[in-house]
């Protein structure tokens, strides 16, 4: 299931701000959701595999729609 979020940058942070509790999942969904950073990226960058990332950022998804 593949989830789209059209909304505004602005939009999109304070979503994760005010949805999002956890501090990594807020810090992964900022920089695939803002950001635009690859899966590979963001592991690279936060030291996880990236199906783990991918899972992180399905959950934050539907966490903010």
């Amino acid at each position: 299931m593949k989830h789209n979020i059209e909304l505004p940058n602005s939009e999109i942070e304070q979503r994760i701000s005010e949805y999002i509790h956890s501090e990594k999942y807020r810090r992964i969904a900022r920089m695939k959701l803002i950001d635009g950073l690859t899966l590979e990226c963001i592991a690279e960058v936060v030291e996880m595999s990236t199906a783990q990332i991918s899972r992180i950022v399905k959950q934050c998804k539907k966490m903010i729609e």
